[in-house]
């Protein structure tokens, strides 16, 4: 601001005489030096005195003098701190300012410099107390004892509390501590910036929180809260609609002669998009793919889209786990067998899951634990393309294309010896790897809602919202086990829930210990639920208006029947959402 403390130059009176004897004194008096309005200094080995007198000369002047000799005046460097002036103004009248030669510039009083301070801290109340009045959101601060010292009409407004009723008392005594981001910065001089939280039941706040310092010390906290009461309402609503459309999306896929290979794999994220443009160019060619994942991203969805793209309708698509089978049975249910061909073999044989992949896609999980006996068998099945059964003397020849997933670094495995590096570079012919949960956090909100919203059906609970704190503990929990491990956790909120909105007391204990093991950096500067679920919603909303038109052929009559929703409030969205070149 511009009003500020005043410089040490503005203070400094530089109308003064210095003299060092008292004959000198009297002869600058006697040359008309009165009008100096009493500033004089008499100079002494170094040592300054303020002189004082009535008018008088002579004897007169002299005792005066002798009197005023006694108080040694201070002495400060022109580029002294403010601090050092205070402080030293605190004890002394009068101080002496000198020039990097120690040569002295004028005199400080205490009585102008409190003047000149009295009249910037005028200005600056008036700027601060006008900008907090002016301002909508809800301003408020406390002292170091917690007590309220600022509490603005917005605050008023939002919290149905009055100034009077409040101010000077601790905040404790109207909200719970666990609730009052201000105070955390108090004694933790940390910064939160758009955290979420939820103060009374009723109500939603984003709020920003500063601590206050003082001469490094912390002597108070600010706190700026938003209402956005009003933005999750509008989300219960939109998330409400939204899963109309998505019901209405999966029944039109049913009849969709083309459906959507990536229906099931939920999601609108930077990083999930890629991967899908990646699926669509490299399903246009007859390559072996190798999927790379952590457990639980979904990997054999990500598989079945590539299938869907590939092969036609009715395809099949037969998928083993390299994992779940013992290495003694696996060649046979890899390749089958024939009547008799072992001990405990069906009398009639048994097609193996190459020959049940006929004209369609045979998926192998788990690749990294196929046994290494059979590595070898694999390897020359994708040479020669051709295998023989369990037992058997006829050759089969395959026809499938093989997509194969791991978990694994199998690098790591070649070189330990425990993968053979022929059959490494054979499958990994065209590399996907899928991104885990935690590096696409903005998918978090969708597919949190999208499980919410199909296990409350399945249980028959009324759930229709993750509250803003709750959502955030969700976006920075790491998700090892993925989409898998937040699926079981919803079951998990939904199986012991009762109300319509999901809280934090609601998640499991390692969901809220993990998330609060993040760095301050990451809690203060987590992401934004509340906001990113406004985002994500209108984001599938597009979508879904997108693929409705593109289906209908652009007729919008048929596409706002099919949406179940008026024509006018159709043409609404697609200007909302610039859609009208569709």
């Amino acid at each position: 601001m511009r009003h500020y403390f005043p410089d040490l130059k503005r203070l400094v009176n530089k109308r003064f005489l210095i003299f060092s004897s008292v004959n000198e004194l009297i002869t600058r008096l006697n040359d008309g030096y009165r009008e100096e309005e009493g500033i004089y200094y008499y100079q002494k080995n170094g040592s300054y005195f303020h002189v004082r007198f009535n008018g008088n000369t002579g004897i007169e002047v002299t005792e005066e003098l002798i009197e005023c000799f006694s108080v040694e005046l201070p002495v400060l460097n022109r580029n002294a701190s403010k601090q050092e002036l205070i402080s030293v103004l605190e004890t002394a009248e009068y101080v002496v300012m000198v020039d990097k030669y120690d040569f002295p510039e004028g005199i400080i009083d205490a009585k102008s410099t409190l003047s000149l301070l009295f009249h910037s801290y005028s200005y600056l109340y008036s700027y601060f107390e006008t900008m907090i009045d002016t301002m909508d959101a809800s301003i408020s601060m406390i002292d170091e004892k917690e007590r309220t010292v600022v509490w603005t009409s917005g605050a008023e407004q939002i919290f149905s509390i009055k100034k009077e009723d409040i101010l000077g008392k601790p905040m404790t005594e109207f909200f719970q501590e666990s609730m009052l981001k201000c105070r955390d910065s108090l004694y933790t001089g940390q910064s939160f910036h758009r955290y979420q939280h939820q103060p009374r039941h009723d109500l939603f706040v984003l709020i920003n929180t500063q601590p206050i310092y003082l001469n490094g010390k912390v002597i108070g906290a600010v706190a700026a809260e938003v209402d956005v009461t009003s933005h999750v309402q509008l989300h219960r609503e939109l998330y409400q609609a939204n899963q109309k459309i998505s019901d209405l999306e999966q029944k039109m896929q049913k009849l969709n002669s083309e459906p959507d290979p990536f229906l099931m794999i939920n999601g609108k994220s930077d990083e999930l998009e890629e991967v899908k443009e990646k699926i669509k160019k490299v399903s246009s060619t007859e390559a072996t793919i190798l999927i790379y994942g952590e457990t639980g991203v979904g990997k054999e969805l990500f598989a079945k889209a590539i299938h869907q793209i590939r092969e036609p309708t009715n395809a099949p698509f037969i998928a083993i786990n390299c994992g779940a089978i013992s290495p003694t049975l696996f060649e046979s249910e890899l390749f089958g067998y024939e009547k008799g061909a072992f001990s405990g073999a069906l009398n009639k044989g048994k097609a193996g899951k190459v020959e049940l992949a006929k004209g369609g896609t045979l998926f192998l999980d788990e690749i990294g634990e196929l046994p290494f006996d059979m590595q070898v068998k694999f390897l020359r099945v994708l040479q020669e393309n051709y295998y023989f059964p369990v037992g058997g003397t006829k050759e089969l020849q395959v026809d499938c294309r093989i997509v194969a997933a791991t978990n694994k670094d199998l690098d790591k495995l070649v070189a330990e010896g425990k993968f053979r590096e022929d059959l490494f570079y054979r499958l990994n012919t065209i590399p996907l790897t899928i991104p885990p949960l935690r590096k696409r956090k903005d998918d978090i909100v969708e597919i949190t809602h999208l499980y919410l919203y199909e296990l409350s059906s399945k249980y028959q609970r009324q759930i229709e919202l993750v509250s803003p704190e709750a959502m955030q503990f969700l976006m920075e929990y790491p998700w090892p086990g993925n989409i898998r491990e937040l699926k079981n956790v919803i079951e998990h909120i939904v199986v012991f829930h009762t109300s319509d909105v999901v809280q934090t007391r609601d998640l499991p204990e390692r969901i809220k210990q993990r998330s609060s093991a993040s760095s301050p950096a990451e809690t203060s500067h987590a992401p934004e639920p509340t906001l990113r679920l406004k985002e994500e919603m209108e984001l599938h909303e597009k979508h879904i208006i997108r693929k409705v038109l593109e289906k209908e052929k652009g007729n919008k009559n048929l596409a706002a029947a099919t949406l179940d929703i008026s024509r006018a409030t159709l043409y609404n969205k697609l200007n909302k959402h610039q859609l009208g070149q569709v």
